[in-house]
């Protein structure tokens, strides 16, 4: 049995506790650099339009690109002890995740969609005939 030196755990403690706050000081300022990072990036790529339509499909290809790495994941390691079938039943489960997650957000917004000039089934014959001589006249 191992004898404790409480001491020697007392001022380990200590140093870890006074270290917390210095951590926790440089986790604020990397978080709030990297905000005012995304806000430039965001502000110089955006189309003055915004198009909820280039979410969607980049959520959706987010999904896929994490079903696809954790299938190839589990399947390479196998440390795990997943076999290749377990490994691509996960992954068909992200993949049927992301498409139920998306699926309200892609519902509501597909009738009202804008994001391509395209008319969608709520139109007036009045924007069709618009868009009709816009593209007779191109």
């Amino acid at each position: 049995m191992r004898l404790r030196n409480t001491e020697h755990d007392r001022t380990v403690a200590a140093q870890r506790a006074a270290r917390r706050p210095a951590v926790a000081k440089q986790v604020r300022f990397l978080a709030k650099r990297f905000l005012l990072f995304c806000k430039r990036i965001a502000r110089l790529y955006t189309p003055a339009r915004h198009r909820p339509c280039l979410i969607i499909i980049a959520v959706f290809l987010s999904f896929l690109t994490l079903s696809i790495f954790l299938g190839v994941y589990f399947t390479v390691h196998k440390s795990y002890g997943y076999t290749m079938g377990d490994a691509f039943t996960l992954a068909s489960f992200v993949v049927s995740l992301g498409a139920f997650s998306l699926m309200g957000f892609v519902a509501w917004h597909y009738p009202r969609c804008r994001c391509w000039d395209r008319v969608g089934w709520q139109a007036t014959p009045i924007e069709l005939e618009g868009i009709m001589a816009r593209e007779a006249q191109d």
